[in-house]
């Protein structure tokens, strides 16, 4: 019959859902500093085991998920396929919430003059746990060109410049000209 085939469809997108989640939690615990884990459980498993005990939580989770889901499907599969729609539609709301705080600090800092990073320590940070993070959102709607227009016109600029150790954003003014100079240098 189709049961079967739905179910499994939607077992597959929910554990795909979950690998997503992973993943924008950690993109933007990485990259917001204020940001945190929200669920209790899972903060505990990202403080004492690190991403590792962050990714077999969620594994675990899956497990479990598909486990009830089975056990229902048995059954009552019209009720399996409402409780995959609804474990699904919570993780995709999760997830879509994670992808627009990300968007936003990734907004604030190219919105932000002579915003300072420490690249150094967020380098060091990123090889020690053996990941390499995109230096914007990969879902993004905006080109990762060096400069775009804004919809008023001006011209922005959003590449950051080594300058003495650190990396400084360069910001437009309305001649569409880049007129920050930092410790002598100019950006353009």
């Amino acid at each position: 019959m189709v049961w079967p085939l739905i179910i499994g469809l939607g077992l597959i997108l929910y554990a795909f859902l979950s690998v997503v989640d992973w993943l924008m939690t950690f993109t933007l615990l990485q990259s917001d500093p204020s940001a945190f884990e929200a669920n209790p459980f899972a903060a505990a498993c990202l403080e004492q085991y690190g991403w590792k005990g962050l990714a077999l939580y969620k594994t675990a989770g899956v497990g479990v998920f598909v486990a009830a889901v089975c056990l229902i499907a048995r059954r009552r599969p019209p009720v399996a396929i409402g409780v995959i729609v609804l474990g699904c539609g919570i993780l995709g709301i999760v997830t879509s919430y994670t992808h627009m705080l990300i968007c936003q600090n990734h907004h604030a800092e190219t919105q932000s003059a002579d915003t300072e990073c420490s690249p150094a320590a967020r380098q060091n940070h990123y090889e020690l746990l053996g990941f390499k993070i995109p230096k914007r959102c990969l879902l993004a709607l905006q080109s990762p060109t060096n400069e775009r227009t804004t919809a008023s016109g001006m011209t922005r600029s959003s590449r950051c410049e080594p300058v003495a150790g650190q990396l400084i954003t360069g910001r437009a003014n309305r001649t569409n000209h880049i007129n920050s100079s930092v410790k002598g240098k100019t950006l353009q």
